[in-house]
């Protein structure tokens, strides 16, 4: 690995307040500063791709938002940013920041309701995707006064897509002069998330906001100029993107694999040089799956970031991968990490302690709101220290934005302890969210989904445990059907399979089955789901794994 001549990475712990350097905060003003002292200096190299400097990142990232100010694109509307891990993502991330344009990453997997619902509700002015994403894109249902910009699309995608397309590469410019800089109270991005409850919401987080998540990271993992970060998260996940915005601003550079492989992690860390690497959800149960090498701890790898943080499998890391630091936090979209911490075998199985600086934290009865004591299981909620540092509500949804942050508390639906010294300990989920795949998912959304099938009348989805360590979920869909069914059980569960295949996102795909005569519900009418895993843990599903 080539050291960087960037000076010695700054401190980041005061973000944006007195003696901060970085004041400005914008993703672009940032960028643009360290182009000004180091133009050369590498900062992403995507698979099959020669490296990106910091040149040519405020190049093209000025190019691509005189091309969207061509379109009339101003500031305040949004942009989509629908593609995998690619150097566009961080021209258009740029180019959003440059023009008070207001982002919107979009999974590129997102497809059906999934991806219906989250385009009606930003209504975006422009969507920028890969040319990969245009058939889920126009079946949509676009409003026709939209544009969308395809990155390099065929003329055979051409004629398939009925909505308004342009190549980004073709786009006239038009000067940037008369934008006025974003103030950092203003809104950066929209990310679309499970919530705490009901269908997925669009949470508004601003310039402030992700430039202290950045600044958190940098510090937190002791980021410098000599670090190569390997990130296997996709840019359309706010993990991602702000790591990759604190490595920057660390003076390090992010490499991205096409994907991530526990057989070729170890390859991985070798090939890019890797000093620091994340791992989410089942991550670090499939890479201790993989043959145990004679030189797996020959490596540079010297901080491990993962979420959960089982102490048995990271004590297994440790030995066989020679790392000499594991880190673990908690946090979610809406506050972003509120706390974090190194992975301690005398407390295993906390996220470490908040950062009170810039947090308050604390664990309330999900009832009355009560304050509880230590170790007593409750609801995490949080608010800010500091102004524009939490996610400002959700887009176009006052509603769920004042349920959320009742009684001037973010509610974050987590149930966890907090000890007596301030540790954190995630214990469950107190609402509908699902976690698969990398993905919270919520339920609802699912249901909407499936609901549209011919023979669904009533449906209802829980989450159940993953047989894999981890955290993360299996998908259980539980149905009363409209008519008794001509085909036995089984030929009607494959064929649903082949149906959801084509409804669903691959990583929304249910895993279990089960069939009801009338869902059970609450005094309420409300579906008892407690009741669905009940009677799920005591009796055999159908594995739609086994009939596909």
């Amino acid at each position: 690995m080539t050291p960087s001549n960037h000076p010695q990475r700054r401190s980041h712990t005061t973000a944006g307040f007195p003696g901060d350097p970085w004041p400005s905060a914008k993703f672009h003003s940032v960028v643009a500063e360290l182009a000004s002292e180091d133009p050369d200096r590498a900062v992403a190299i995507f698979e099959g791709s020669k490296e990106l400097t910091l040149r040519e990142l405020v190049e093209r990232g000025e190019a691509t938002a005189r091309q969207l100010r061509g379109l009339g694109v101003s500031p305040g509307d949004r942009v989509v940013l629908m593609m995998g891990n690619r150097s566009e993502y961080l021209f258009g991330w740029y180019a959003c920041s440059r023009l008070g344009v207001v982002r919107v990453p979009v999974n590129v997997e997102a497809r059906g309701i999934f991806l219906s619902q989250t385009l009606h509700t930003a209504r975006p002015t422009v969507i920028i995707a890969a040319d990969t994403c245009a058939e889920q894109i126009g079946a949509s249902d676009l409003d026709e006064a939209m544009t969308t910009v395809l990155l390099l699309p065929s003329d055979e995608v051409a004629d398939a897509v009925e909505f308004r397309y342009a190549r980004l590469a073709d786009l006239a410019e038009s000067s940037i002069d008369d934008i006025s800089p974003a103030d950092p109270s203003d809104t950066s991005v929209i990310q679309f998330t499970s919530g705490t409850t009901g269908p997925s919401k669009g949470a508004m987080m601003t310039h402030k906001y992700e430039h202290l998540m950045a600044s958190l990271i940098a510090d937190f993992l002791e980021l410098g100029e000599r670090d190569t970060y390997l990130m296997y998260n996709p840019l359309f996940h706010v993990h991602a993107q702000t790591t990759f915005f604190a490595t920057l601003m660390a003076g390090g550079r992010m490499a991205f694999p096409a994907r991530f492989s526990a057989s070729r992690w170890r390859e991985d860390l070798t090939t890019y040089e890797a000093t620091v690497s994340s791992m989410l959800g089942v991550m670090l149960a499939f890479v201790l799956d993989t043959s145990n090498g004679a030189d797996e701890a020959e490596n540079q790898l010297r901080c491990l970031w993962t979420v959960p943080a089982p102490i048995d499998s990271v004590n297994a890391l440790r030995r066989r991968f020679g790392i000499e630091r594991v880190v673990t936090s908690y946090g979610n979209t809406e506050v972003g990490m509120i706390a974090a911490g190194e992975v301690d075998a005398d407390h295993p199985g906390t996220a470490g302690k908040p950062f009170t600086e810039h947090y308050d934290v604390a664990v309330m009865d999900p009832h009355t709101d009560v304050v509880l004591g230590p170790d007593e299981v409750g609801e995490c909620v949080v608010r800010p220290r500091h102004p524009w540092i939490v996610a400002q509500g959700y887009f176009e949804s006052a509603d769920a934005t004042l349920r959320a942050f009742r009684n001037l508390w973010f509610h974050t639906g987590d149930a966890v302890t907090m000890d007596a010294e301030g540790r954190l300990r995630f214990v469950d989920r107190l609402n509908d969210r699902i976690r698969r795949r990398g993905e919270n998912l919520a339920s609802a959304d699912l249901e909407a989904a499936i609901h549209e099938h011919p023979d669904v009348e009533e449906v209802a989805v829980a989450a159940v445990p993953s047989q894999l360590a981890g955290g993360e979920d299996e998908i259980l869909v539980c149905l009363n059907l409209r008519d008794d069914q001509d085909e036995d059980v089984q030929s009607w569960a494959r064929a649903f399979s082949a149906w959801l295949e084509k409804a669903l996102p691959r990583y929304a795909q249910p895993r279990y089955l089960d069939f009801y005569e009338s869902l059970p519900k609450t005094s309420t009418e409300k579906v008892a789901k407690y009741r669905l895993r009940e009677r799920s843990s005591a009796r055999a599903s159908i594995d739609l794994n086994e009939v596909r």
